[in-house]
């Protein structure tokens, strides 16, 4: 019998209209050279039920590729958003950092002598952001996202470990919430008031003394009442030390009590904020999925290591079988494929079909 679930009824955030409420997470997935094989992962995803894939974060090298990758999901009957980042500038962040912080890691983000950025750089930041908004929107795309978790640009300006400036752009949190504001505002000159753009924001460190929850449900309502159009709710500030128990990406998740760790955080911004709220975080089964949305915790969930492994994993849910995702979250499609520069992929089933 199919299944008519809350998880299953349509959602809008801003002008996009989605048909369920399952995202496929945005990650990294070195495709860049391979635009087809990105754009049948995509159109797989949505031909399996994804209401909206978030794209990993892209510059648009490759405009004809990301078209390709639009178009192929929209024929599938999703919606897409790419998320969107700057260039990165080496050996810069918002504030120096001292080396022996958690932030740095070998496999993370290994540690280097870096200074401030300048004003001008951080005005070129922004700058970025709203000419990369202006093409996913003239490539057909549903919307845009911007990455602010994780060591993302936005999350380092708006933890007091990576900001430590006492400028206009750091201090109390309504500076560090600065860029935040000021890229939305950009980026809103360049692609109008009905474009929906959404934020994927940290609201806590995985590191001490870091950004805390307190801080970050009041930043998800200040940005939320600013104009971002929807709030995806994940960690900030990864933890090097702690291997992948300091990311989002936590491993062995087997039984649904270990699911949706980042769901308390999503409910403390449920009640801050009156846009659309999406919560990702080790979701593998269906009964979490209905539990978060049913009781308010979250809108909509956002999914990666499941739908990596089953693009169609939404239909089967929804035609019935519910039995659990069958990703065990090894985390060896980063180990052994994104940490070593291949593309993003199971990588039990690439072992699998190379036997």
């Amino acid at each position: 019998m199919e299944n008519s679930g809350i998880m299953f009824r349509e959602i809008t955030i801003g002008s996009m209209a989605v048909k369920n409420r399952f995202v496929f997470a945005a990650a990294q997935d070195h495709l860049d050279s391979d635009p087809g094989r990105r754009a049948g992962r995509f159109g797989s995803l949505a031909s399996g039920g994804v209401g909206l894939v978030i794209s990993g974060a892209t510059d648009f090298a490759d405009i004809e590729g990301w078209r390709g990758a639009i178009e192929a999901v929209h024929k599938n009957g999703g919606k897409i958003a790419p998320q969107i980042i700057p260039d990165k500038i080496k050996d810069a962040l918002p504030s120096v950092v001292p080396p022996e912080c958690p932030f740095f890691g070998p496999a993370l983000y290994p540690y280097r002598e870096h200074r401030p950025y300048t004003e001008e750089e951080i005005l070129g930041f922004i700058s970025q952001y709203a000419a990369r908004a202006e093409i996913a929107k003239s490539l057909g795309a549903d919307g845009v996202e911007i990455h602010g978790a994780h060591h993302a640009i936005p999350m380092c300006f708006l933890s007091p470990l990576t900001n430590r400036r006492d400028d206009r752009w750091g201090g109390p949190l309504e500076n560090r919430l600065r860029f935040h504001r000021e890229l939305l505002s950009a980026v809103r000159a360049r692609v109008g008031a009905e474009f929906p753009v959404m934020l994927k924001l940290g609201v806590e460190d995985a590191i001490p003394g870091g950004f805390r929850l307190e801080e970050g449900r009041e930043a998800a309502r200040i940005l939320s009442e600013a104009g971002f159009d929807a709030i995806e709710v994940s960690q900030g500030l990864m933890n090097s030390s702690l291997g992948f128990e300091g990311t989002p990406l936590r491993p062995d998740i087997r039984k649904p009590e270990q699911e949706a760790y980042f769901r308390s955080w999503s409910r403390a911004v449920k009640a801050e904020v009156k846009k659309p709220v999406i919560v990702t975080g080790g979701i593998f089964s269906i009964e979490t999925v209905e539990s978060v949305i049913g009781s308010g915790d979250a809108d909509m969930v956002s999914m990666c290591r499941a739908l990596l492994r089953e693009p169609g994993l939404v239909d089967r849910w929804k035609s019935g079988d519910t039995h659990r995702a069958t990703c065990i979250s090894c985390n060896k499609c980063t180990t052994e494929l994104l940490l070593k520069g291949q593309p993003l992929e199971c990588f039990l089933d690439l072992k699998k079909s190379h036997a």
